[in-house]
């Protein structure tokens, strides 16, 4: 496994069957690894621990668009692992249906890193969960796609050229 920046290509498969992605979460000291590709191998790529937390939910979810696992439970707070199937592939295909999976899975990112860190997830942090997860979402498709918007509001894409004025009496 090479290890690099985060959110570089941690993992490919020799294969190319999946790639893993690491996106930090500094406020919250946190580390969530993007796994995209085949879900039927995330027992291959897992080791230790997290092989044992991903073996119970491999054959449950193999179907699934996406799944998230978080490793509290085996001393790893902290640690949550986000698998999407054929996510690039999806972008590609359907990028509506692809967008939404990613979303819910950050969503249970989301609450899986605030249980970690004994923040209630509850609607009193709305606006802490909401920027959580749209840092999570902006960080996976800038990573996984080239056509994602990128930025905030005005660095996405570009704005269209405006109309020339139509001349009165002048069809176009």
């Amino acid at each position: 496994m090479e290890r690099g920046r985060a959110g570089e290509t941690k993992t490919k498969s020799s294969d190319g069957a999946y790639d893993v992605i690491e996106i930090e979460v500094p406020v919250f000291n946190a580390l969530l690894e993007l796994f995209v590709g085949d879900t039927s191998k995330v027992g291959e790529w897992a080791s230790g621990d997290l092989q044992c937390d991903l073996l119970g939910v491999e054959d449950a979810v193999a179907s699934a668009d996406g799944f998230t696992v978080s490793l509290a439970d085996v001393g790893k707070d902290g640690y949550v692992v986000i698998a999407l199937r054929d996510f690039r592939r999806r972008l590609k295909s359907d990028r509506v249906r692809a967008v939404g999976v990613l979303a819910h899975e950050c969503l249970h990112a989301v609450k899986a890193v605030f249980e970690s860190r004994g923040v209630p997830f509850t609607p009193e942090n709305e606006e802490a969960i909401a920027y959580l997860q749209e840092h999570l979402i902006e960080e996976a498709l800038t990573r996984l796609s080239s056509s994602a918007p990128r930025g905030r509001k005005g660095k996405g894409r570009p704005a269209r050229a405006p109309r020339k004025p139509r001349k009165a009496g002048h069809a176009e």
